[in-house]
């Protein structure tokens, strides 16, 4: 792993150092004197992620790529939650310059825009390449340019996970009427609106007070993230029972927050140098979280935990609930709904394409394997 991210250091500061030539995008350096001319910058992130989760691995490793690119021009320094700031405080810390930048997951700033929410998850929505199509390719990266700006801010997508795991429970559950009467820690603004529908109270804790509550019965079930990231909190030790897919967060886009007045007083070289460096960070977390929840997956099997699946009918009560509450927020919020509204639409034009591919939208296993030497 560490072989193959210094390998992409390697070549992106080839790339840098060729745009730097006669006709690249950068300007040419006139001479040893105006490059020791360039200033330097030190910053901090401030991380809502605690340091040795994957998550916090996503922001370290931008604040490091930027670091080498840039030869210590723009030096970063990540910081896990609560070493500057505690994660509630993130946001108001880069919009007011107490820190440089922030990593983040945008769902977390519901309470300053709804549209936050689309911005870092969806229900029953976006895969992971659906986030990345639609944020490099179809133009989403705009919306998270124009949401953030409104509050100060530049805003790099850093990396993006696949399905979360579903919902860890102590308790059997293998139809929607199961959930009724429940407590479970759920996270998100739909996902906490949705699940009331169907009987269930949701709370709001902490990973350290879910597995608490968990093993005394303070609550029934638990939502939490990924296999890699579920596996390696050991939610297989104290919930028995595994309800797939996970409909609640079919994808999670985490990033780097950028104080607007910090970021305008870097040259064009250091800003080109973020970009690229987002982009390089992102494709390689893609790639990780994906094989290591594969790998959290067969864990959590192989330990003896009981997966059930819901059904196509349950799927769709759940997407009409959803469907709803997204009507209700769009009602409710301009910037909401013009988000939704391009999300829908990216649907709605890549749908011929996907069924097009078919199987292969996100990869098949093969029916039969070559009886290989």
């Amino acid at each position: 792993m560490r072989t193959r991210f210094l390998a992409t250091l390697s070549a992106l500061a080839l790339v840098l150092t060729l745009a730097a030539c006669d006709g690249g995008v950068m300007n040419k350096p006139q001479s040893s004197g105006a490059v020791a001319e360039k200033q330097s910058f030190n910053w901090r992130l401030a991380s809502v992620w605690g340091d040795g989760t994957f998550q916090f691995e996503g922001d370290r490793r931008f604040a490091e790529t930027v670091t080498k690119l840039s030869d210590g021009r723009l030096t970063i320094t990540a910081y896990g939650a609560g070493s500057i700031v505690p994660t509630t405080g993130v946001f108001d810390a880069v919009r007011n310059g107490t820190v440089e930048s922030g990593g983040d997951w945008p769902s977390y700033w519901t309470g300053f825009n709804t549209a936050f929410d689309l911005l870092g998850s969806q229900v029953l929505g976006f895969n992971n390449y659906d986030y990345m199509n639609w944020i490099y390719g179809a133009g989403g990266l705009a919306f998270y340019k124009e949401l953030y700006g409104k509050y100060g801010m530049e805003y790099f997508p850093v990396a993006m996970s696949g399905m979360e795991s579903g919902i860890r429970s102590t308790k059997r559950i293998a139809k929607l009427e199961d959930l009724a009467g429940m407590k479970i820690r759920f996270a998100g603004l739909i996902q906490g609106e949705l699940i009331q529908k169907f009987g269930v109270t949701p709370v709001s804790m902490s990973l350290p007070e879910a597995y608490e509550g968990l093993q005394r019965g303070v609550i029934d079930a638990m939502e939490f993230s990924a296999p890699i990231n579920d596996e390696a909190a050991k939610l297989q030790e104290v919930a028995k029972y595994w309800l797939a897919p996970g409909w609640h967060q079919t994808c999670s886009v985490y990033g780097v927050m950028i104080n607007q007045d910090a970021y305008n007083k870097l040259d064009d070289e250091l800003k080109l140098i973020i970009e690229k460096a987002a982009k390089a960070v992102g494709l390689e977390t893609m790639a990780e979280y994906g094989w290591g929840d594969s790998v959290g997956t067969n864990k959590m099997i192989d330990y003896g935990v009981e997966v059930n699946w819901l059904g196509e009918e349950d799927l769709d009560r759940l997407e009409a609930a959803k469907n709803e509450v997204m009507v209700k927020l769009s009602r409710e919020n301009p910037d909401y709904a013009k988000l939704a509204k391009a999300q829908m639409q990216y649907f709605k034009d890549y749908d011929r394409y996907r069924a097009f591919l078919g199987d292969w939208s996100f990869g098949r296993t093969p029916k039969a394997y070559p009886d290989l030497p």
